[in-house]
């Protein structure tokens, strides 16, 4: 959803009123489908604290099971459409710490469970319920109750994650079908992971799923 304010809608041009998105949500209810996840947006042209924590506060009134936190990322020089945004009206730092906070703030008020650092679920939600037991995990996607050791990425450009490493497809939409389309795996590129790599990313995970960290050296000690 990004942002349900017209003027930062205007800026980033991508019109999606308020409205409309509460009509897909009623349809999807109705239609039985409750396991709904929101996308907000902190750090676009035009943003405020106080109209990023209005955001919130309108996305919880959906009663989403999660709602994800996305910082923007201003990087014109691969994204050539970021080019149209001004620069100027783009909040700084501690703008940017701000808004966070603010939503923060507006989310746990409307009963989420913050899970990690950019994602809150409702209580009775998995995601909630495995943040508190511990189990939780992070992938490309985001936070997740999955445990599979590998995430397998379809379509150009997508990053697949396996136990010995990483491969990624080709960006270029016409190599990704050519090789699809000539039974060939569509891999442009990969990273074969070492066993420092093993132990950082098991740092990682336990910093961004447990707030703590954890290594074991050669002797078997916890560090």
């Amino acid at each position: 959803m990004q942002d349900f304010s017209a003027d930062v809608q205007h800026a980033i041009g991508r019109i999606q009123p308020f409205d409309v998105v509460r009509h897909c949500v009623d349809m999807f209810v109705e239609a039985g489908i409750l396991g709904l996840n929101i996308d907000l947006m902190y750090g676009l042209p035009r943003q405020s604290a106080a109209g990023i924590a209005r955001n919130a506060d309108l996305a919880a009134s959906l009663q989403p099971g999660r709602i994800a936190l996305f910082g923007y990322a201003h990087v014109p020089w691969m994204k050539k459409n970021q080019g149209a945004i001004e620069t100027s009206a783009l909040p700084g730092p501690e703008a940017r710490l701000e808004q966070m906070a603010a939503i923060r703030s507006v989310l746990t008020g409307n009963g989420y469970v913050p899970v990690g650092f950019d994602h809150f679920a409702l209580p009775d939600d998995p995601l909630a319920r495995s943040a508190l037991s511990g189990g939780l995990r992070r992938n490309f996607q985001g936070y997740t109750t999955d445990a599979a050791p590998a995430l397998i990425g379809f379509g150009a450009s997508a990053i697949s994650r396996l136990p010995l490493g990483y491969a990624q497809n080709a960006a270029d939409l016409r190599t990704y079908a050519l090789a699809v389309s000539n039974g060939l795996l569509p891999v442009a590129r990969g990273r074969a992971l070492t066993a420092e790599d093993h132990t950082r990313a098991a740092l990682i995970q336990d910093v961004l799923c447990r707030d703590r960290y954890r290594c074991q050296d050669d002797r078997g000690l916890i560090q």
